[in-house]
């Protein structure tokens, strides 16, 4: 339970982003959202908001009040510079913190809220690969269940760090998850230990693969839960890539390719800085009806010899 003040930043209320990433500085825009109470006279608020390095030390600190103009839409946008900064990669995991602090009248503190991030570019290149930092960085990867043997699926913190040592040992550099939301406990050790995430949501859409699945849900929580995906990890800079579906299948069937940009909308609306993808496991049926051409990045599961 999260008990705050009747003004307050609001679970997942924060959007880090770099615009910018180079060796000699990184532009960071701080996106905050405030709720405010009923009424209240947005003058009377300040937002301040600090980033530190991945040592702990403050770089700059602004305070900014809520105008009428600067408070829109209910949010906050503020922009630093961090000059040579710590990039983000598998061989050096540096997280910077944004604090954020909201007041009232100046002086009476209404909320604190803490958002580690990363500094770190993404590209994917048609007919190159796959560029971290501006370097082509090839995916070693896994697809690893949320499940941790016969621990069973409850999350178990020092486990899932021991998957993730033994996986870097192997060579390893990125993780498929399955085929829902991922454990906050595996994304953040993901963050501090080096190791790329391809975040998956929805092992079914609006056609059953079981009797009492999710399509049952789909036409009314699709889009709450793909916006809840991308609120709770947006920030979180080991996710490369969001993926809207696993061997759905919606794949067979003619017109359905519409649902598949309807959900990679929804991930490009909330979250433009990563590319959307899905794993498809009927190579024949996807080439020929659209279902993989809307797609950012063609995510094929098994049967090679088709590609």
């Amino acid at each position: 339970m999260i008990v705050t003040e009747d003004a307050h930043i609001p679970v997942w209320g924060t959007y880090v982003t770099t615009s910018i990433v180079k060796k000699e500085f990184a532009k960071v825009n701080v996106n905050t959202k405030v709720n405010l109470p009923e009424g209240a006279d947005p003058k009377q608020y300040a937002v301040k908001t600090g980033l530190r390095n991945p040592n702990g030390q403050m770089l700059v600190e602004t305070m900014l009040p809520l105008t009428d103009i600067i408070y829109n839409n209910g949010t906050v946008d503020q922009e630093f510079i961090v000059h040579t900064p710590t990039l983000w990669s598998p061989d050096m995991p540096a997280l910077y913190v944004a604090e954020s602090r909201l007041y009232k009248d100046g002086k009476e503190l209404k909320d604190e809220y803490s958002t580690p991030f990363g500094i770190r570019s993404i590209e994917i290149i048609p007919g190159k690969g796959f560029f971290l930092n501006g370097e082509k960085t090839v995916f070693k990867g896994v697809c690893n269940h949320h499940d941790l043997g016969p621990l069973g699926a409850a999350v178990n913190d020092a486990a899932i760090r021991r998957q993730i040592r033994i996986l870097k040992e192997m060579g390893c550099n990125a993780i498929r998850t399955s085929h829902n939301m991922p454990a906050p406990e595996l994304v953040k050790a993901c963050d501090e230990m080096g190791m790329m995430l391809m975040a998956e949501s929805f092992d079914e859409w609006n056609v059953a693969k079981c009797k009492n699945g999710y399509n049952l849900f789909f036409d009314e929580w699709a889009e709450k839960d793909m916006v809840n995906l991308v609120h709770h990890y947006r920030n979180n800079p080991s996710i490369v890539m969001w993926c809207i579906g696993n061997e759905v299948p919606n794949q067979w069937r003619e017109g359905d390719a519409k649902i598949a940009r309807f959900l990679q909308d929804i991930c490009h609306r909330e979250d433009p800085t990563r590319p959307v993808t899905q794993g498809m496991d009927a190579p024949d049926a996807v080439v020929n009806n659209n279902f993989a051409a809307v797609m950012d990045v063609a995510g094929f599961n098994y049967r090679p010899f088709k590609y």
